[in-house]
């Protein structure tokens, strides 16, 4: 039987803050993320090769041929179990494909909440080029998310996010939105996470707020 609790899968392409807001629903929720590149890891190492990132490509090309795009989500099915059995909530890192968004979809329906997370290009570029672990040169960004677009459908989990929150300013300023988008997920009236007026209170609305962004929010647990 699945256990009760909404599961976050926060999502985006390289460079927008992915790993901030997966920081700060940790920290407030005090649970440990469900990484869905863990799966490859853990399979790198049974195969009994070192950590690189040409034996995590290889391996997870071959994760995907074998069992299908939808694997990493799969297998960390007991793990996002676990987390909701023991904290009422899991955070889910590293949703990637469609494929993976429909299997939680099917799981866990309205109890998935999908948060993508967007910033500028410029923005991205210099984020990923100041990166002391691999760092990206704008070219290597945009071959980077050609790749994840076109092979691995990630564009729609972004688009049809339950919410989408914009993230050019500072790591403070992004954790601020998060704050609020945590508070209306608990219950509260704090308001639109993106600061956007236009978006009504209210769970279950889309509104399109001033600067194109809409938010979603589900309806309850």
């Amino acid at each position: 039987m699945t256990a009760t609790g909404q599961v976050l899968a926060v999502l985006g392409l390289a460079g927008t803050g992915k790993s901030v807001a997966v920081g700060y629903l940790q920290r407030v929720y005090s649970v440990d993320p469900v990484y869905f590149g863990g799966v490859v890891i853990g399979e790198v190492e049974r195969l009994g090769l070192p950590i690189t990132p040409d034996n995590e490509r290889v391996v997870r090309e071959d994760l995907r041929r074998q069992e299908g795009m939808a694997v990493m989500a799969r297998r960390s099915l007991p793990a996002i179990e676990s987390s909701l059995r023991s904290h009422g909530v899991a955070v889910v890192d590293g949703l990637y494909s469609g494929a993976e968004l429909d299997l939680l979809h099917g799981e866990y329906d309205a109890r998935l909440v999908t948060i993508a997370i967007h910033a500028d290009r410029s923005v991205r570029e210099a984020r990923l080029g100041a990166r002391v672990v691999r760092p990206l040169s704008p070219e290597e960004m945009r071959a980077r998310d050609r790749a994840e677009v076109e092979a691995l459908d990630k564009a729609r989990p972004i688009v049809l996010a339950s919410v989408q929150l914009t993230n050019n300013g500072t790591e403070a300023q992004l954790e601020a939105k998060l704050a609020r988008l945590v508070d209306r997920l608990r219950g509260g009236s704090a308001g639109d996470p993106d600061q956007d007026p236009a978006v009504q209170a209210g769970h279950g609305e889309l509104t399109a707020g001033a600067d194109g962004v809409s938010v979603e929010l589900p309806r309850g647990r």
